[in-house]
């Protein structure tokens, strides 16, 4: 019970934060909401991998026997279906460390919808963003805020928790969610609470979707703008056709020499114009989708594909503008 009140307390306070609506509000949310998440799939890991000292002690036992006896399928089997079970310890540390590796960890054990792992991930992302470069997508972070909220009611719906008490203090912060001392052993007091946080945030849906639908669009245009800069001010002409320009933003476009049109039409790189056509048609797709936590996911993966080539054609044109400026620079004899 005290750790679903720990759990409560975070969120709750989230998303008053969240409604206060302002980035600075809305960046402590953020960091909230995560710190809970990862609190309830770090309990549900450690309770997964809590028999691994057992695992390992029963399998030497079991070579032991192996070695004393004649050969035995009996015991071939039983160290098979050990060696099965035990997880090597320098993965057991990065679960035990890694935001990504518990996820993985629990999408693979069974204990976490994939969907749900997805968009974990992503908005894990964002909170790093967030808290170590104090890097803010503005025009995003209040819809991020609460789809964060809404996975981690989600989370914190299917988590159980040890219901053993472990302090003498009253649970005083779940009376609000009508829970008290005496329903320790009750069936669904998770769902209880995620049920009445999400009643209170009151996440529409289809505002969120809309919101997320327009947020990719943005990007998509901005990347559209970017990649028509480089063609205009960035490449030869007979580089500024679609495709190749994006071939050899994918190259190398500011190394000492470019190299030759039909050598890099030969070569294999993962964006092409139709690539761009993808996202467009992925993204529209989005308003189809009728449940929420694919809906998640589904925007997630699509950022996920773009991101790196946006990235590159991010740099690609401040190399461009920059060579502009210094060449404005050079004329009026600065």
């Amino acid at each position: 019970m005290e750790q679903l009140e720990l759990v409560a307390v975070q969120l709750d306070e989230a998303l008053n934060l969240i409604k206060v609506g302002r980035i600075p509000q809305l960046r402590l949310a953020f960091l909230l909401i995560d710190n809970a998440a990862e609190l309830m799939m770090y309990r549900t890991t450690k309770e997964e991998t809590e028999y691994q000292f057992l695992y390992v002690s029963m399998h030497h036992q079991a070579k032991l026997m192996q070695s004393r006896v004649a050969d035995d399928a009996e015991i071939r089997a039983r160290i098979q279906d050990l060696e099965n079970k035990i997880i090597p310890e320098e993965k057991l540390k990065e679960i035990d460390r890694e935001f990504r590796a518990k996820v993985n960890f629990l999408v693979a054990r069974g204990r976490l919808d994939p969907s749900l792992g997805t968009i974990l991930k992503k908005l894990h992302r964002y909170r790093n963003d967030m808290y170590h470069q104090a890097r803010i997508r503005k025009a995003l972070i209040e819809t991020a805020a609460l789809v964060y909220f809404d996975v981690a009611c989600a989370l914190l719906a299917a988590w159980a928790p040890p219901r053993m008490s472990s302090t003498s203090e009253p649970y005083t912060d779940l009376e609000r969610f009508g829970i008290g001392r005496h329903d320790l052993f009750k069936d669904g007091l998770c769902n209880q609470v995620a049920q009445r946080l999400r009643d209170e945030a009151g996440v529409d849906a289809t505002g969120v979707r809309s919101a997320l639908i327009s947020h990719l669009n943005e990007r998509l245009d901005e990347l559209d703008e970017m990649i028509s800069f480089v063609i205009e001010e960035g490449v030869p002409p007979e580089f500024s056709s679609l495709d190749d320009a994006i071939r050899l933003i994918q190259a190398d476009l500011m190394g000492p020499e470019l190299p030759p049109l039909e050598d890099l039409r030969q070569q294999r790189f993962p964006v092409q114009s139709r690539t761009l056509r993808l996202w467009r048609i992925q993204v529209t797709q989005l308003a189809k989708v009728t449940d929420r936590y694919e809906m998640y996911s589904r925007f997630a993966a699509i950022e996920d594909r773009f991101e790196t080539f946006e990235e590159r054609v991010r740099t690609v044109a401040g190399l461009v503008d920059s060579r502009i400026q210094f060449e404005i620079d050079q004329a009026r004899g600065k």
